[in-house]
């Protein structure tokens, strides 16, 4: 006879090997807990990189504002002809 695991929320019955509960998605094993757990960390350190990111791409852009105002209109047209052929 297989063995079932049961879901803590419904009680429901899963198959022995599942990590998660097949109706709720509650985690079943401290294994897949360990995942689930290390997954969000990967998660949160990598919003936090791209947010970094983001500050200093921001940062840059205020640092050029002042340059690119004395950018004359028909250079900033030669410039995007340029950027556009590659």
């Amino acid at each position: 006879m297989t063995k079932f695991s049961e879901s803590i929320l419904l009680n429901e019955p899963n198959k022995p090997d599942s990590k998660f509960c097949a109706k709720c998605r509650m985690v079943l094993t401290y294994d897949a807990y360990n995942e689930t757990m290390e997954e969000n960390q990967n998660k949160n350190r990598d919003l936090q990189s791209i947010k970094k990111r983001m500050v200093n791409i921001k940062n840059i852009l205020v640092a050029i504002q002042p340059l690119l105002q004395r950018v004359k209109p028909e250079m900033l047209t030669k410039l995007q002809t340029v950027t556009q052929n590659k």
